[in-house]
C-alpha cells in the first residue's frame, strides 16, 4: 500500500530485546558477575546526564543523532528537544502575559522587573528564535535545490533570527531593568 509505506516495515527490535533477555536469563551464573559494573556504568550515565547543563545534553544528543543517522536527523532531534524544552517557558510565559493583558505599563514592568519572570522570558525568546532558525533551516536545505540561493537563504534566516532574539532580548532587558 503506497499510501501506508511504514506498514511493512518491520524491525524485530522486540525480538532481539526478548532474545538478549532469554540469553541473560538462561546464562544467570555468567550474567551475574557483569551485574554490579553494568549497574555503575548506567547510574553514571545517568547522572552525567542529569548533572550536565541541559545546553549539553542537547548538544550531545544532537550530536550522536548526526552520526548515527546523518546531519538532518541531528538537526530534527535538537528541533525536537528544543520544541519540547519550550513547552514549560510558553506556559508560564504567556500565562503570566495574559494575567498582565489588561494592567497598565508600571505593573507589567514590575511583573518583568522579577527575576524568574524575565528569566523564563528571556530563555522562551532565545530558545525559540534558536528553534525557529533551525526549523526554518531544515526547511530551507529540503526545498531549495541551487547551491547559491540556499546558501543565501541560510545565512539570512541566521541573521535576521539572530537580530530579532537580540533586539527582543534588549528589549526585555531594558524595560527589566527600566
Amino acid at each position: 500500500d503506497w499510501l501506508n509505506p511504514f506498514e511493512t516495515l518491520n524491525l524485530p527490535m522486540e525480538d532481539w530485546a526478548d532474545g538478549v533477555k532469554e540469553w541473560a536469563f538462561e546464562n544467570r551464573e555468567a550474567v551475574q558477575p557483569l551485574r554490579e559494573p553494568l549497574d555503575w556504568l548506567i547510574n553514571s550515565i545517568d547522572a552525567g546526564l542529569k548533572g550536565a547543563p541541559q545546553v549539553v545534553v542537547l548538544a550531545l544528543f544532537g550530536l550522536f543523532a548526526w552520526q548515527v543517522a546523518g546531519r538532518r536527523v541531528g538537526v530534527i532531534t535538537v528541533v525536537a528537544l528544543t520544541a519540547m524544552g519550550m513547552i514549560p517557558l510558553v506556559l508560564y510565559s504567556v500565562g503570566g502575559l495574559v494575567l498582565n493583558a489588561g494592567a497598565d505599563y508600571e505593573t507589567a514592568r514590575q511583573w518583568l522587573a522579577q527575576p524568574f519572570n524575565a528569566t523564563s522570558l528571556l530563555l522562551l525568546l532565545g530558545v525559540g528564535f534558536f528553534h525557529a532558525s533551525l526549523g526554518l533551516q531544515v526547511i530551507v536545505e529540503d526545498y531549495i535545490s541551487g547551491e547559491t540561493t540556499r546558501l543565501l537563504s541560510l545565512v539570512a534566516i541566521k541573521l535576521v533570527m539572530t537580530a530579532l532574539a537580540a533586539l527582543s532580548i534588549f528589549s526585555v532587558l531594558s524595560i527589566a531593568f527600566s
